[in-house]
């Protein structure tokens, strides 16, 4: 295990693996880019679509390499050169980009779509705090309420996969599919793993 340390004090709330040794991390004011040797940081007063907040609230790096982040008052993305905000409002939290290159995103309300030209909205249940994708890039989530669904955005219904019980009533807080098709479940007591 190494240390990669941060120019200043940094608290890392969000990690992304880019191509190759590109690294992206996610903090409270911005975000910063690693690219194996040197550090780029990127405030968050530079995609904001407001200036009255700068809270990162999620991170993501698409297929085609464009960073995409979420704060409290804006969805904005960066190809390498440019920032362009994309969307402003308010309440934004988990981000994700799915195989396909479509972005999701919670908001106060809803799950939202983007695919690049438009914005889909859908149902939202129980508030999502995490979003994920399989090796068959179905959209999972962690719920506010520690459960686990799948998303279906065809017929707009969600499925519940585990509930806070068979996760031994542990706060979920984060999940990710290996490259063998495993879903690892991360909670504030320790790991799960469903084959």
């Amino acid at each position: 295990l190494v240390e990669i340390a941060v120019e200043g004090y940094i608290s890392v709330d969000f990690l992304a693996c880019g191509r190759g040794n590109d690294l992206w991390v996610g903090y409270w004011e911005g975000v910063s880019h690693f690219d194996g040797s040197a550090w780029n940081h990127y405030p968050a007063t530079q995609y904001l679509g407001s200036s009255d907040s700068s809270m990162v609230t999620s991170l993501a790096v698409a297929p085609n390499g464009n960073v995409w982040v979420a704060t409290d008052a804006s969805i904005a993305t960066f190809d390498g050169i440019n920032w362009q905000v994309v969307r402003t409002g308010g309440g934004y939290g988990s981000l994700a980009v799915d195989a396909n290159g479509n972005v999701w995103v919670r908001d106060n309300q809803s799950l939202l779509k983007y695919d690049g030209i438009e914005w889909s909205t859908f149902s939202e249940s129980a508030g999502i705090r995490y979003i994920t994708f399989d090796q068959e890039n179905r959209i999972w989530v962690i719920s506010s309420l520690s459960k686990i669904y799948t998303f279906d955005p065809q017929t707009d219904s969600w499925v519940l996969q585990f509930n806070e019980e068979q996760l031994g009533g542990r706060s979920v807080k984060a999940m990710q599919f290996d490259r063998h098709g495993r879903l690892w479940v991360a909670t504030d007591y320790g790991l799960y793993i469903y084959d």
